[in-house]
């Protein structure tokens, strides 16, 4: 095997990867959406290790919360929790 399609078989696995990931953390906010029925999602516990351990908000906190308000309609509430997950 040359160093050529050792190169074409690598990024080809970094884009599937790429795909996968971008697939997975698009599709954990909309089955959050899903089973939101009692609105747990207002008084979950955040699972940030940064924000855990200092007790201070990383720049991602929030993005999951506010991207599952967003699938579900509701901007106002999305725009609280992140500006960053409307888009």
């Amino acid at each position: 095997m040359t160093s050529t399609n050792y190169t074409i078989n690598t990024r080809q696995k970094r884009k599937i990867y790429g795909i996968a990931g971008a697939v997975i953390t698009l599709a954990v906010p909309f089955f959050l959406m899903l089973f939101n029925h009692d609105n747990h999602l207002e008084t979950a516990q955040s699972l940030c290790p940064f924000k855990m351990l200092t007790g201070f908000p990383c720049p991602g906190c929030g993005i999951t919360k506010s991207m599952v308000y967003f699938y579900s309609g509701d901007l106002s509430k999305s725009l609280h929790y992140h500006v960053l997950g409307r888009l």
